[in-house]
């Protein structure tokens, strides 16, 4: 995102963002910043959005759900969903919805902007980050399932 690298550790609550992205190729020395730590997020899937923000989805422990959050440029933290579960991939869709991978429910889901979800796809034991790549009649998401070993093929029609 803007030529910098973002590097969500859920651990230990801490996001660093790591300047120039390319630090090998530009053979310079890269500048690591904390973003924040100890902010209660957990951040595992980071997705940058269309206003300059980055979406964020926390994971830790099965007691400990987490929620969607939103990062600002100035490095505010805005929670922009209930607590949902263990959170892993994110990406933000052209209508402003997100699609987010949740191991708790083992799940695929579309949040919409009035905050209901959509469940696409379910049956996972370990649903990943993912990949998603347009086509003539959609997109495609290329969702790894960790703990199946299995890659699921979903085809979201416009």
């Amino acid at each position: 995102m803007e030529g910098v690298l973002y590097i969500s550790d859920n651990r230990n609550d801490l996001m660093v963002k790591v300047a120039p992205a390319d630090f090998l190729n530009a053979k310079k020395e890269p500048v690591m910043t904390q973003i924040f730590k100890g902010a209660g997020v957990n951040p595992n899937g980071i997705y940058p959005l269309r206003d300059g923000m980055m979406l964020m989805v926390g994971s830790i422990a099965p007691d400990k759900p987490r929620a969607i959050y939103a990062l600002g440029v100035s490095g505010q933290i805005k929670q922009i969903s209930d607590p949902i579960g263990r959170l892993d991939g994110a990406y933000e869709l052209a209508d402003g919805s997100l699609l987010v991978t949740d191991w708790d429910s083992g799940s695929l889901f579309q949040r919409m902007e009035s905050g209901e979800r959509r469940k696409l796809s379910d049956g996972m034991k370990g649903p990943a980050d993912f990949c998603v790549l347009p086509n003539a009649g959609g997109l495609t998401v290329f969702l790894p399932d960790l703990v199946q070993s299995q890659l699921r093929i979903i085809q979201l029609r416009k």
